[in-house]
């Protein structure tokens, strides 16, 4: 007679060894198999080259000036992001105020690459020529120009134009960094934020970054500069945004904006339009980071301030320059670039506390805001 087997016994120590042996073939599998690199190539084919936003032609597709040599075309250079400037035709002193602040040599060897972009001198400009525009650009090669009217109405096309000019001609660079001329920036806090960035999410993933607006009205009250009427926004909100002042984001998300902005009802308010309008329908969450800004340009005196005397480190990232140029050199150089700078101790008085701040009334001109020091 032959003994009795346990059926049962082997049955499960079979199965027990095949599932061992498939863990132990899915672990090699997996570390030999790294994940493939995603392409947004199939993105670019979407984006129309002969349109901007509402316009399709010649001035959708065209540029005034541009620079001769793409600086991103540089092997050499591990680029992390594309500063995009907006810049009026007539603030060449702002634009000369970046440049001496930070040169283009010192931005190459931070990761950057910047464009300043302008739009088509209006008739009514006298201040500025277009031979002058075209010396600029001679001696720095960092204008982009765009064949439309350089106006307020006008600002959408431009910011479209510089996130569509860096996909398709900086898809080297990580990152996009959207900022406004008369905007002071740590330029080492940025890169920090950008490297962390980097090592954080996934280069699929959407990311907009940047001062968070939320439950604005628009203005209905014609004599503003800013009025909207309700045909042109008939909601009662604006939709939650980021501040034009300056926002980061990356290479997926500007493509997904530009190629939204092809099919999307044209409205003027740039920074509602892009990061609002265009992110809400595109269900692009908006990474909050308020405490990096400052809305008001007396603490960024302030931050100058404490650099010279206590050796403070600025707890802002970015803010207005309040119409003074020679702000953002003294910013970048006494605030930015301060080695011996160190965070504020639990005992040191606050920025918010010791910083004398400003009286802004209406003089009597509705639309007309007036900003007046309080001395105290």
């Amino acid at each position: 007679m032959f003994p009795r087997v346990n059926f049962l016994l082997i049955f499960g120590i079979i199965i027990t060894v095949l599932a061992l042996i498939y863990f132990l073939l899915s672990s090699l599998t997996s570390d030999e198999a790294p994940r493939p690199k995603i392409s947004y190539s199939h993105l670019k084919h979407s984006i129309e080259t002969d349109r901007l936003v509402d316009l399709i032609s010649s001035a959708a597709s065209s540029y005034r000036l541009s620079p001769s040599g793409n600086p991103c075309e540089d092997e050499s250079l591990d680029i992390l992001g594309v500063i995009l400037v907006s810049s009026y035709v007539t603030h060449d002193d702002l634009r000369s105020a970046h440049r001496r602040a930070l040169p283009e040599s010192k931005l190459k060897s931070l990761g950057f690459v910047r464009l300043f972009l302008l739009a088509e001198i209006p008739l009514s400009e006298r201040s500025i020529t277009q031979t002058l525009l075209e010396g600029e650009q001679k001696r720095f090669q960092d204008i982009l120009q765009g064949s439309f009217t350089d106006a307020y109405r006008n600002l959408t096309y431009k910011h479209v134009m510089g996130l569509k000019w860096a996909t398709l001609n900086c898809s080297r660079a990580s990152f996009i960094v959207k900022m406004d001329d008369d905007t002071v920036f740590d330029v080492h806090r940025l890169r920090k934020i950008l490297q962390e960035f980097r090592m954080s999410h996934n280069e699929g993933e959407h990311l907009l970054s940047g001062y968070v607006q939320s439950n604005q009205k628009p203005i209905r009250l014609k004599p503003s500069k800013w009025f909207v009427s309700h045909r042109e926004f008939r909601d009662a909100i604006y939709p939650t945004y980021l501040s034009g002042w300056l926002y980061m984001t990356n290479q997926r998300t500007a493509q997904d904006l530009v190629i939204a902005s092809q099919k999307t009802p044209f409205f003027w308010i740039d920074d509602i339009f892009v990061t609002g309008i265009l992110s809400k329908k595109l269900n692009i969450p908006l990474d909050r980071r308020n405490a990096l800004y400052s809305a008001n340009k007396d603490f960024i005196d302030c931050c100058i301030r404490d650099a010279e005397k206590h050796h403070y480190k600025c707890p802002y990232m970015a803010g207005p320059n309040g119409g003074e140029a020679e702000l953002i050199g003294k910013f970048t150089t006494i605030v930015a670039e301060c080695p011996d700078c160190h965070e504020r101790t639990a005992s040191d008085p606050r920025i918010t506390d010791t910083c004398v701040g400003v009286v802004k009334y209406h003089p009597g001109k509705p639309g007309e805001p007036m900003v007046k020091e309080l001395h105290l």
